[in-house]
């Protein structure tokens, strides 16, 4: 099973998201260690190459839930600017939380659809009471079901309930897809600074503190925007 884990910049400076990608680089590693694998497979680029507002990795193999519980927080990055020389502040912050990630567009399959026959009842004279034409058809993935019996033939009224149940299952896939990512969104903007769960320290991001045992934990590939640097034997 999957877990997904967002890194994010909140709304804070460049720094802060060349912190994302650091913090990135470092949790590969630590998965890679601990025999588990990451890979980035979402990102919001920043303006500057090698910096993100966000990076979603999707964590594979035993552990990777208590990898992901171990690292969710705040993390505090301790390094002067590396953009602003003349810049004060030397305490920069990112949030790590895990988050649901959404499907995307469903891809509706009549094949799933099981339909039922019934007596029909209503207007539409003895034809309409002496034949099964009224069809219930239910989507077995979802449940959801529909009944159409305003057509006359059985035929009709099974093509007009996979019309009306594609539209109600395709609708609520897009609404549970959007409520999805509008919770990483708002995950993205409410980044708590202050009481990290680790510090690192330094341009080579070094690990200073953990308040919870370290997570021991593949340098992946997004080559473009300079998010991932190139390996080789030691780092």
């Amino acid at each position: 099973m999957s877990i997904y884990i967002q890194i994010t910049s909140g709304r804070g400076p460049e720094e802060c998201q060349r912190a994302v990608i650091l913090l990135t680089h470092f949790l590969i590693d630590r998965a890679m260690v601990a025999g588990q694998r990451a890979t980035i497979i979402d990102h919001v680029a920043g303006k500057r190459v090698g910096c993100a507002h966000s990076v979603v990795l999707e964590l594979n193999g035993e552990g990777c839930a208590q990898f992901a519980r171990k690292w969710c927080g705040s993390v505090q990055w301790i390094q002067k600017s590396p953009y602003r020389p003349n810049h004060g502040r030397k305490n920069w912050f990112v949030g790590v939380a895990e988050i649901s990630l959404p499907k995307g567009d469903y891809l509706w399959n009549p094949g799933d659809v099981e339909f039922e026959t019934m007596r029909s009842s209503g207007p539409g004279g003895q034809h309409v009471n002496k034949t099964e034409s009224a069809v219930r058809a239910r989507h077995l993935p979802t449940g959801t079901t529909v009944v159409v019996r305003s057509e006359r033939s059985q035929l009709q009224n099974k093509r007009a309930a996979l019309v009306r149940l594609s539209t109600m299952v395709i609708a609520s896939e897009k609404e549970r897809t959007t409520n999805a990512q509008q919770a990483s969104w708002c995950q993205h903007n409410e980044l708590k600074r202050g009481n990290p769960i680790a510090v690192f320290v330094g341009e080579n991001f070094h690990l200073k503190e953990r308040q919870a045992h370290a997570a021991m934990g593949s340098s992946g590939a997004l080559r473009s925007q300079g998010i991932v640097r190139k390996t080789s034997g030691s780092r």
